[in-house]
């Protein structure tokens, strides 16, 4: 079985957790690593990760996602919480 890891980090949170999927699967199965892209979408499993916009993914992720049919999909997210310093 074929794979992609298709991500998008804004503080780098994400694009960590991608990397380590990548690490726990094995390498030759891998057709593409990065952001959203039409090439990934040519392997059996799509492992996609974002991080939280107003509760939601990002629009570029979104608008790939709205373009993926017929395939495994595992989402992956991060979201930062608290306060911010003054």
């Amino acid at each position: 079985m074929t794979y992609s890891i298709v991500y998008s980090s804004r503080t780098g949170n994400t694009e960590q957790l991608a990397c380590a999927i990548r690490s726990a699967l094995p390498a030759e199965g891998c057709l593409y690593f990065g952001g959203p892209n039409a090439a990934a979408k040519a392997a059996d499993r799509l492992y996609i990760g974002f991080w939280t916009d107003k509760g939601s993914c990002d629009e570029e992720l979104a608008a790939f996602l709205a373009t993926v049919e017929n395939k495994e999909v595992f989402l992956f997210g991060t979201a930062v919480c608290g306060s911010r310093p003054a």
